[in-house]
C-alpha cells in the first residue's frame, strides 16, 4: 500500500510545483471539473483501502493473470481451471501479473493494482460523458451529468471496493459511441471490437449501431452507405479475429468461442446481490424463470430492453439535428 501512496503523492507534489511556478493552481481548483474529480479521487482512494472487496474474484484476477505468465495464452481456455471470462481482460491481467512480480507487491497493494484499471476508466468515462452531454447540453447540465456517473455509490462501490471491472469494457463502448457521433466510424468499430472481447454485454450497445446504419442507409450525404457499413463491420470482425488469435493454436477458435457461450449462459438469475429493480422485488439469486406478478424475470428484462431502445429510436428520430444525432 505505501508504493501507492508515495506515487500518489509524488503525482501530486510534480502537480503543484508546475502550477504554482505558473500562477494557474487557483485557476485550475476552481474549474468545475477539476473540483469534482477531486472529490471522486479523494473518495476512490478512501474506498479503495476499505476491507469490503470481493476476493474471490480478485483473487480469481490475480490467479487468471499468473497462469497467462507462467504458461501462455494459447492454452489458457483449453486448462481444466474455472475461466468465466472472453479474451479481452487477460491482456491487461497479463500485465498486471507482469507488473505484480517485478515490483514485488504486498498483497495489500497488489489488491489495489488490480482495482486500479476500473478506477481509471471510471474518471474516463466521467470525461466522455461530458464530451458526449456537450453536443447537447450546456456546460452546467454536462458537468452534472458526468458528476452523476462519478459520484454514484454503485460506480464507486463496484470498482473500488468490489473490484469488478465493468467499467472497462463500459469506457471503450463510451470511447467507441463519442467517435460514431463524430462520424468516425471505423474507429468507433474497432473500438466496440475490443469492447466485445473484454465482455459480451457490449452487446447491449449494438442497438446504437444498427441505428447509425439505418440512418446512414437514408442519408443523402453518403450514396455509398452499404459499403461503409460492411467496412465497418469488417473493422469489428478483425479485431476480436486479432485478439483471440493468441488463444486459438492452430486457429482453433472453438475454445474461444464456447467461452463466450459459458460466459453469457453462466449467471441465469434475475439478479446476483445487486440493489437494483430485480432485488427490490425479491429476485435476488432467483432463476429467470421465476415470476413476479405472474410475469417472469426474463420477461420483464427483455421488455426494459425494448422499451429503452424504442424510446432511443424515438429521441433520435424526432428530429434530424446534429444534437440529436
Amino acid at each position: 500500500m505505501s508504493f501507492i501512496y508515495h506515487i500518489s503523492t509524488l503525482l501530486l507534489f510534480l502537480f503543484i510545483i508546475n502550477y504554482l511556478s505558473s500562477n494557474k493552481l487557483l485557476k485550475v481548483f476552481t474549474n468545475p471539473f477539476v473540483f469534482i474529480l477531486s472529490c471522486a479521487l479523494v473518495s476512490y482512494f478512501i474506498t479503495m483501502n476499505l476491507n469490503f472487496e470481493y476476493r474471490n474474484d480478485l483473487n480469481t484476477f490475480i490467479a487468471w493473470g499468473n497462469m497467462i505468465v507462467d504458461d501462455s495464452f494459447k492454452t489458457f481456455y483449453t486448462r481444466p481451471e474455472f475461466t468465466d471470462y472472453p479474451p479481452g481482460y487477460m491482456y491487461v491481467l497479463f500485465i498486471l501479473a507482469k507488473l505484480q512480480r517485478l515490483l514485488k507487491l504486498d498483497l495489500d497493494s497488489l489488491i489495489t493494482m488490480y482495482k486500479l484499471p476500473a478506477c481509471i476508466a471510471d474518471v474516463l468515462i466521467t470525461f466522455f460523458i461530458y464530451k458526449l452531454a456537450r453536443l447537447r447540453f450546456v456546460k452546467r447540465t454536462a458537468l452534472l451529468l458526468a458528476a452523476a456517473y462519478l459520484l454514484n455509490p454503485a460506480v464507486l462501490i463496484n470498482s473500488a471496493v468490489w473490484g469488478q471491472v465493468d467499467s472497462i469494457p463500459t469506457l471503450i463502448s463510451v470511447i467507441s459511441i463519442y467517435f460514431l457521433t463524430k462520424k468516425k466510424y471505423y474507429i468507433s468499430c474497432v473500438l466496440y471490437g475490443v469492447a466485445l472481447l473484454i465482455k459480451p454485454q457490449a452487446l447491449f450497445y449494438m442497438p446504437i449501431f444498427i441505428m447509425v446504419a439505418v440512418k446512414l442507409c437514408y442519408s443523402k450525404e453518403n450514396i455509398f452507405a452499404i459499403f461503409t457499413i460492411i467496412k465497418a463491420m469488417l473493422c469489428t470482425l478483425a479485431v476480436l479475429f486479432v485478439g483471440m488469435l493468441p488463444f486459438s493454436p492452430g486457429l482453433n477458435f472453438m475454445p474461444v468461442i464456447n467461452q463466450y457461450i459459458r460466459t453469457l449462459n453462466s449467471y441465469p438469475y434475475a439478479t446476483i446481490n445487486a440493489y437494483n429493480f430485480y432485488g427490490f422485488i425479491g429476485g435476488n439469486w432467483q432463476a429467470l424463470t421465476g415470476r413476479f406478478l405472474g410475469i417472469s424475470y426474463i420477461a420483464y428484462g427483455f421488455s426494459f430492453i425494448v422499451i429503452i431502445i424504442a424510446l432511443s429510436l424515438y429521441l433520435i428520430y424526432r428530429n434530424s439535428s446534429k444534437a440529436n444525432y
